[in-house]
């Protein structure tokens, strides 16, 4: 295990390259290049940058280069073998707090507090279109690269633009939404009422709402209550009566529900990529439940008095090899996270963390191979 930083601050975002040998840190008032294989800091000389949120640094496709946001509201285009500046985007008046690139890297958006959205050619620098969505608050692009979503604060709510052909339509799919997640297929989008707290399902292409649901974990990022499988036809989630919930995507219909065998308090679900499975995490451990029959495959029991999950747990691996929970070891002690095969059930790795080292975000590589989690004091 490599401890990459030791002193006090935070480490905001994370991000790993698509290869997994680097990863990106931001630690007030720099920017951190780390290579993996050897734990060390790579020496670069990207500015001083602006405005940095988790959502707001981007490896293009290639990993050879970023996208972030640079002075003066202006967007760097960065290369990292040449540690130099390939270009730069210009045209915001405001913080960039949110950035996007297409699948094939051709096509950048940027989302501003000066209440744009904007499309950008990344060969050119040229700036295609410029869409106006009050407070944005969050841009999803679809995975075919034709069309992206972005929320609004302030009543704006989430709206659907098509990026080619350019500006053939334009959706208001949720009036009062302030946060968008599209599915893996791009064909339904996620949104969630920040006044009733009801999560909405809305058909993307005909904006038309499909089903309404209970927020049950008003005390999680609403990124993590909900999670699509690989194909985008279910979505899994967790109930006050902490019973695995599923839903067939395309009807709104309730497939499944599981309950807990055990009858401990589950905080949160996800599903495997690549498998029928779901990984589960709760006041009893971390389960591995069948997502066809709802029975366990294989726990790992913990005696635990109190659970509390961030964002992204129970983590799973791109690969559905590994899964990750995080577990206070008591109201006023330690924290340990389990590096667990979902596999073979193995308890490969169990990360201590003193009680003043609060891990605060956590991610895993794209291969699978290394995990990392920042806090107050370092990221490792």
């Amino acid at each position: 295990m490599h401890r990459l930083v030791d002193e006090p601050g935070y480490n905001f975002p994370m991000e790993f390259s698509p290869d997994g040998r680097l990863l990106i840190t931001n630690k007030s008032p720099r920017l951190h290049i780390w290579n993996l294989d050897t734990g060390n800091e790579v020496d670069h000389t990207v500015p001083q940058t602006g405005s940095v949120t988790d959502a707001s640094i981007q490896f293009t496709p290639d990993g050879q280069s970023l996208v972030l946001p640079g002075r003066e509201y202006n967007i760097l285009w960065w290369d990292l073998a040449a540690d130099s500046e390939i270009r730069q985007f210009s045209g915001h008046n405001a913080d960039v707090w949110y950035l996007a690139l297409s699948p094939d890297g051709r096509t950048l958006l940027s989302g501003s507090t000066d209440n744009t959205v904007r499309q950008w050619d990344i060969d050119t620098g040229e700036q295609l279109r410029l869409f106006t969505s009050t407070g944005v608050a969050g841009i999803d692009i679809a995975p075919d690269g034709l069309s992206f979503a972005a929320a609004g604060r302030d009543g704006a709510g989430t709206r659907i633009w098509s990026l080619e052909p350019a500006n053939t339509w334009d959706k208001l799919i949720d009036k009062s939404s302030e946060f968008i997640e599209l599915s893996p297929d791009g064909e339904m989008a996620l949104t969630k009422n920040p006044d009733s707290g009801q999560f909405q399902l809305l058909d993307v292409s005909s904006g038309q709402l499909v089903t309404s649901i209970e927020e049950t974990r008003p005390s999680l990022p609403s990124s993590t209550v909900f999670f699509f499988s690989d194909d985008g036809r279910k979505m899994v989630t967790v109930n006050d009566e902490d019973a695995i919930l599923q839903y067939d995507t395309s009807t709104g219909q309730l497939i499944s529900s599981f309950s807990n065998p055990d009858g401990m308090y589950l905080a949160s679900v996800s599903y495997v990529p690549g498998t029928d499975h779901i990984f589960a995490a709760g006041n009893g451990g971390a389960y591995l439940i069948d997502a066809e029959n709802g029975e366990h495959i294989r726990s790992w029991p913990y005696d635990i008095e109190i659970l509390e999950l961030f964002a992204g747990f129970p983590a799973v691996s791109p690969d559905g090899r590994l899964g990750a929970i995080y577990i206070p070891t008591g109201f006023h002690g330690g924290f340990e996270t389990y590096i667990l095969d979902l596999q073979n059930g193995e308890e490969i790795h169990v990360i201590t963390h003193s009680a003043n080292e609060i891990p605060e975000a956590f991610a895993f590589s794209h291969d699978g191979r290394f995990f990392a989690w920042g806090g107050n004091t370092d990221v490792a």
